[in-house]
């Protein structure tokens, strides 16, 4: 039985225009999978409307996110690319990347990423766990290396 593709696999496939230099989509969300479907419409339609041996040079060399907002990487570009390609940064910006409803920039630790409220709260509450553990891990380490002679 073979594997379902992921949402992103799907997106390649069904843009191998956009995606010839074999690159992949860098996210570990879905939310922003409607955002980057148009983005690749528009950039596949750029592309069907020049002249082969322009558009043979034009692909995502990397999708991924930076500072809580989706980044999108050509290869090379044009005006309206470049323009499709910015809109959806800032919209990403606006967009829970877990789910994809009305969501906002927040710093939890030292990554930035995009969330709504309920996705917040969650990632807030998964750092604070992961905060707990480290630091009794920490604290272990020292009882230990307080207690062997050298």
């Amino acid at each position: 039985m073979s594997k379902k593709p992921s949402v992103y696999e799907q997106i390649i496939q069904k843009y191998p225009r956009v995606f010839t230099g074999g690159n992949t989509i860098e996210l570990h969300n879905v939310g922003w999978v409607d955002i980057i479907d148009d983005v690749c419409s528009i950039i596949n339609d750029e592309l069907e409307h020049m002249p082969e041996e322009l558009a043979q040079g034009i692909y995502a060399s990397q999708i991924k996110t930076k500072f809580g907002g989706l980044r999108f990487y050509m290869s090379h570009s044009t005006p309206i690319i470049e323009g499709a390609i910015r809109m959806a940064e800032m919209i990403s910006l606006r967009a829970c990347e877990v789910c994809g409803n009305k969501g906002f920039p927040i710093t939890i630790g030292s990554w930035t990423s995009t969330f709504c409220t309920k996705h917040r709260h969650q990632e807030e509450e998964r750092v604070a766990a992961e905060r707990i553990k480290w630091a009794k891990e920490e604290l272990a380490r020292q009882v230990e290396d307080s207690e062997d002679p050298k």
